[in-house]
């Protein structure tokens, strides 16, 4: 077996609390089958955790049934999938993980490693985003109107609840943030 892997991502754009769909797919491109199983272990990146298995394709059947899940760590899944891949065939695994809520914007990628051969590492691969969306400042009266607080005469207001929605306007579902402000 000669053995190629990738990884992909989707969306590659998430909001905090969202969540994301990994593919990873082994392709034997050599003339005799894999090893069996064949083990993948998963390195989520920190604020990523594994949420489920969604589908297993193996020699374009499908293979969830015989794939098993270690998530004992949810950064870590491994799973076992207890068939070769056929010359000249592909294992296609998807899964969905969960965004942490509290989750701090930028770019977050993992690496996984495969055994149908011998052990093959990634690089970083499967970049996901998480944009920028906190509650923080402070809520004032701009007395002025030039956008900006002036602390001696735009006093911060206190006991004012700020709700943060995932999703577009208007919103739905629960806030996945709330803050009561402060006079500071």
């Amino acid at each position: 077996p000669i053995i190629q892997q990738s990884k992909t991502v989707t969306p590659t754009t998430v909001q905090p609390g969202g969540t994301v769909q990994y593919t990873i797919q082994v392709s034997n491109i050599g003339s005799a089958a894999s090893n069996s199983p064949v083990p993948i272990t998963d390195y989520l990146p920190s604020g990523f955790t594994y949420q489920s298995l969604d589908s297993v394709t193996v020699n374009g059947a499908d293979g969830t049934a015989v794939t098993t899940v270690n998530s004992s760590n949810p950064q870590q899944p491994i799973f076992t999938v207890n068939s070769s891949i056929n010359a000249g065939q592909d294992l296609i695994l998807k899964f969905t993980a969960l965004v942490s809520p509290t989750i701090l914007a930028g770019t977050y990628c993992n690496q996984f490693n495969s055994n149908a051969y011998s052990v093959v590492t990634s690089g970083q691969v499967a970049c996901v985003t998480v944009a920028g969306a906190t509650i923080g400042d402070t809520i004032f009266r701009d007395w002025n109107g030039n956008g900006t607080q002036d602390v001696s005469t735009e006093p911060g207001i206190a006991g004012v609840t700020v709700n943060l929605y995932s999703g577009a306007c208007p919103p739905s579902g629960s806030p996945v943030s709330t803050q009561t402000t402060d006079a500071s």
